[in-house]
């Protein structure tokens, strides 16, 4: 590890406003790529991975295998693509554009009847699948991540990821299997 590196670190950790500014500078650069996609948080952002990467300097886990504006780049990549990916999961909807009234395509006896067609449909399929898709559905649809999963689990990531991919192919496979049922019965 290179001098200027460990007095960077030793000024950032006793919160001295010339280092606290240069690793501030090194994060807003490195996450500047991703301000377009993470408008909304950006601040958030910004703040978070300056937590993480005290907590980091803190426990010692800069080895100088790199510089040190390297490593703190790294950090903040990890950090905006761990919020692009969180931002996926959640969609938000803002209160203002709801409207308790409801479309009149919503309001249509066909539009309800698809509806529930499509509620029976989902029914039978998840009454086909495995008790273990339907758990890890849940836990997906709860928002867990596949390494939280995999730590409720007991299993690796790349595990689940592929009992996910074979639950969903298992599922799309009924899922046409009745379809195919209906149409066969239609005729």
């Amino acid at each position: 590890m290179n001098l200027d590196d460990q007095e960077i670190i030793e000024g950032f950790l006793r919160r001295e406003p010339l280092a606290a500014e240069t690793i501030g500078n090194w994060i807003a650069r490195a996450a500047s790529p991703f301000r377009r996609r993470l408008s909304s948080n950006w601040d958030d952002l910004l703040q978070e991975v300056s937590l993480e990467v005290t907590r980091l300097l803190e426990r010692r886990t800069f080895r100088g295998e790199s510089s040190l504006k390297t490593y703190v780049s790294r950090v903040t990549d990890h950090a905006c693509i761990k919020q692009l990916r969180a931002q996926k999961r959640v969609q938000w909807t803002d209160v203002e554009v709801l409207d308790d009234r409801g479309s009149p395509i919503e309001d249509s006896p066909f539009y309800q009847l698809q509806q529930k067609e499509s509620e029976r449909l989902l029914l039978k399929v998840m009454h086909e699948t495995s008790e273990e898709c339907r758990n890890l559905w849940q836990m997906i649809l709860n928002g867990l991540s596949y390494q939280q999963m995999s730590q409720e689990v007991g299993a690796s990531e790349g595990s689940l990821r592929v009992k996910v991919l074979r639950c969903r192919i298992r599922a799309i496979a009924v899922r046409d299997e009745l379809l195919a049922q209906k149409q066969h019965i239609a005729m």
